[in-house]
């Protein structure tokens, strides 16, 4: 059955009446509220949801999660995909970020069996061979048998494959070899039906283009479509997206509007202040193999919403009201997704630091804010860095807030952290972009519950190229997962939930590892809480790759306990734990019920928000060991600071406290 958010005529009506063109204005303009089109006319966005979902609904998927090692691999297994025949296929670098990622995509898609699978290629090193591997990967999942033509599949055979079987391409996906980012391209191009357009990359994500680089990026992208001999000059033909499947610059630089986001300049004939027209939707996904490939599999398996989390620290008039979340809310209700809304009076921090001390699992994430790229202003106090959610399972994020995705390939941003936490999609802004830049919340939710894909449901249908940069796959929507598959033979696979078995007594920092990728959170606090009660023996690897099982099942004092054993610098792979255990001991260490793990708070004080972090440690020392151990503990946190930045500040910290403190 159709789940109730794709099917209701009265919310495509309001889609309609409400999801039109408005143009963000520049800096020194007032808003534009957004014109009403005919509810009769079905809009390009709609149109492009119904297609895509209308394809990916047909696909059968197999109830397996593949996990692979390397790249040679993950290209082999998805050169196993066919018509009749899906499956995820995520990649283990060994690192707790990877790791992580996998548990959270796995706890969303509930598979019945995870398996690790080799495929025994040879290393994917020759950036000649790379290409003809993947473009035959992608073709062979358009064919029953998996044959592939003579010469294999090129451009023009593929699209030739994809007439056969009557598919349009919905859009085209942007890769470069030398970028680690191609896991990526590979699986929305095999998932979507997209052909790739093959390019270089700068590999500067935080840099800007100029826009003469812009505007030649651009043609060769316009080039590349026109070659394929497919529609695309318009919204609402045949190729309607661009997935910019790199770490290539992320901003332009204008001469009048400022910077501006490269995947709303991509997808417009000149991208300049009055091009208010639009070819194609675009977005973007860098990073490594293993951060890339996830985002995409997120997009392609993870659509039948159930939850979503909403935080709105907005006054309640004027403009401010147009961006409502308990609106919003109402409407995600009505669509039959359960939404946890957070609005006025309780838009403040003291609710935001409440509500993020546990693990917050939803699919979508609507959050109001003010502030710059690394804190967010809340109606009352302010969120740092550290106060992003953790994430149970991938969730797709709208950010109503300016600067936050300035710099996205660094943790020192809201976006940055935002992409650490697991998002699948991810939409804010480069730099401040005024309040009407954004299109409204209520109908961000609306557009997204009625199957719209992200990349056009957070962009006004008719404005020019401005500052909300969008990352993840354009097509992300909402819908129903297709028919289940039969789960594939897959020679030398290992069976996780059986490996783990014998893992348990032979490696426990192995089974925690297994325990995290299979979902299985309960488990594996339960062995890392065991592990820890005897801390003689506990080793830093079981902790980093079970601490966050801990924080996710509530057992902070198991957390607080495994910790103490643990120093900080053994953390530096895995900061998001470091994260999760000052939210799980909250302000000013309210959950912290003895001084033993006094001393690793002060020893893990974030460089990022060191004054805060302070406070919090020296508040929660003086109520369990009083004022001298305060006094003494926050010395100890201002003297592990060694950069001669963060020194200084630190140093102002100190001050403050003992000066409230009265030492």
């Amino acid at each position: 059955m159709r789940p109730p958010f794709l099917t209701p005529l009265a919310l495509a009506s309001l889609a309609l009446a409400t999801a039109s063109g408005a143009q963000p204005p520049a800096p020194s303009s007032p808003p534009v509220a957004p014109a009403a089109q005919p509810a009769a006319q079905v809009t390009p966005p709609i149109k492009l949801g119904l297609r895509i979902n209308g394809v990916r609904e047909k696909l059968p998927v197999a109830p397996v999660v593949v996990v692979v090692a390397d790249l040679a691999s993950y290209a082999q297994a998805i050169g196993l995909w066919r018509v009749n025949l899906r499956f995820p296929v995520l990649i283990d670098d060994g690192s707790p970020g990877s790791r992580e990622n996998i548990g959270r995509f796995v706890r969303a898609f509930a598979p019945t069996r995870v398996v690790r699978w080799s495929g025994g290629g040879t290393e994917m090193k020759d950036t000649v061979a790379i290409t003809a591997t993947i473009d035959n990967a992608v073709g062979r999942a358009w064919t029953i048998d998996g044959k592939e033509p003579q010469g294999g599949f090129t451009t023009p055979a593929l699209l030739a494959q994809f007439k056969t079987l009557g598919l349009e391409p919905p859009g085209v996906v942007v890769a470069a070899k030398d970028d680690a980012a191609w896991p990526a391209a590979l699986a929305l191009a095999a998932g979507h039906g997209q052909p790739i357009f093959w390019t270089k990359s700068s590999r500067r994500l935080d840099a800007s283009l100029s826009a003469s680089e812009a505007d030649a990026f651009e043609k060769s992208i316009e080039a590349f479509c026109a070659s394929t001999g497919l529609a695309w000059k318009d919204l609402g033909d045949v190729i309607e997206g661009v997935t910019l499947c790199m770490s290539s610059e992320a901003t332009v630089k204008t001469q009048t509007m400022g910077n501006i986001a490269t995947t709303d300049r991509i997808g417009r004939g000149s991208g300049g202040a009055r091009d208010t027209g639009r070819w194609a939707w675009c977005a973007q996904i860098p990073g490594n193999p293993a951060g890339s490939s996830y985002m995409a599999m997120c997009s392609l398996f993870l659509q039948e919403p159930k939850r979503a989390w909403l935080f709105d620290s907005y006054p309640t008039t004027g403009d401010w009201n147009n961006y409502d979340c308990t609106v919003s809310g109402e409407i995600l209700t009505k669509a039959g997704i359960t939404a946890t809304v957070t609005d006025s009076p309780n838009g403040n921090e003291k609710t935001w630091r409440s509500l993020v001390n546990k693990a917050v699992v939803a699919d979508l994430i609507l959050v109001n804010t003010k502030g710059n790229k690394d804190f967010f202003e809340l109606s009352s106090g302010v969120g740092k860095l550290g106060d992003v959610p953790i994430m149970g399972q991938p969730a797709a994020v709208h950010f109503v807030h300016s600067w936050s995705a300035q710099y996205i390939g660094t943790r020192d941003t809201i976006a940055g952290r935002w992409l650490e936490r697991g998002v699948s999609f991810y939409a804010g802004s480069v730099e401040e972009p005024n309040l009407s830049g954004f299109v409204p919340t209520p109908q961000v939710a609306l557009r997204a519950a009625i199957g719209v894909p992200l990349g056009a449901a957070v962009r006004f249908d008719t404005a020019p190229a401005w500052k909300i940069t969008t990352l993840g796959d354009p097509f992300k929507s909402f819908g129903k997962r297709g028919p289940a598959a039969a789960i594939p033979a897959l020679d030398g696979a290992i069976d996780l939930a059986e490996a783990v078995k014998s893992q348990v007594k032979s490696d426990p920092a192995l089974a925690l590892v297994s325990l995290v990728m299979l979902g299985r959170d309960d488990d594996a606090a339960r062995l890392l809480a065991a592990l820890a009660s005897q801390p003689e023996s506990l080793k830093p690897e079981a902790v980093v790759a079970g601490g966050l099982a801990l924080f996710r099942t509530g057992k902070s004092a198991d957390l607080f306990m495994a910790l103490q054993g643990t120093r900080p610098g053994a953390l530096a792979k895995a900061p998001e734990l470091r994260d999760a255990a000052w939210a799980a001991a909250g302000p000013a260490l309210v959950n912290l019920k003895d001084r033993a793990a006094l001393a690793w708070f002060a020893s893990a004080v974030r460089p990022e928000q060191i004054a805060r972090d302070m406070d919090d440690l020296a508040d929660g020392a003086k109520r369990i060991a009083g004022v001298k151990e305060a006094i003494s503990l926050a010395q100890q946190a201002r003297d592990a600071q060694k950069d001669p930045g963060r020194k200084a500040e630190a140093d102002k910290a100190f001050v403050a406290v003992r000066a409230r403190l009265g030492g």
